[in-house]
């Protein structure tokens, strides 16, 4: 399993709900949140860091290029054709499918942390249902219990 299927890889059980342990569910909803939310942050700082990287590579590579032109007593390169050469770099081609990647991951991470999200507030509406199921019981059996008293 590569570092991306890796970390995209969700226990599920962190995403389904057990309606039966709604208090367990909400107890453990927090710290669940804040690893997904953790992850997104790190996901986005490793995506901006490779990127930074990136932009960093491409302008030594652009100064070498224009460094071999200089060297050999060649005209000096248009714009379009010196980034073309930068952009057809293997150094380069490689950092930019790995910082798709890094961008992929980076969605993921922010997907999983807005599932969480969701799922909070799913727990809470779910929570108050169970809430006005048991005062529904709750109100019935009084009524009956005064019922069978009169």
């Amino acid at each position: 399993m590569t570092d991306f299927e890796d970390f995209i890889s969700v226990d599920e059980h962190h995403l389904v709900i057990d309606d039966t342990d709604i208090s367990g569910e909400l107890s453990m909803q927090s710290a669940r949140f804040c690893y997904y939310a953790e992850r997104a942050v790190a996901a986005e700082r490793e995506y901006d860091l490779f990127k930074q990287r990136l932009s960093q590579t491409r302008s030594e590579v652009e100064k070498k290029i224009r460094a071999k032109y200089l060297e050999s007593g060649a005209k000096a390169p248009t714009v379009q054709a010196l980034e073309s050469e930068v952009n057809t770099n293997s150094g380069i081609v490689a950092m930019e499918h790995e910082l798709i990647n890094l961008k992929g991951k980076m969605g993921v991470a922010k997907s999983y942390k807005d599932a969480h999200y969701m799922r909070k507030d799913l727990l809470s509406q779910m929570a108050n249902n169970k809430r006005k199921e048991l005062d529904t019981l709750r109100n019935s059996s009084v009524r009956g219990n005064n019922e069978n008293e009169a």
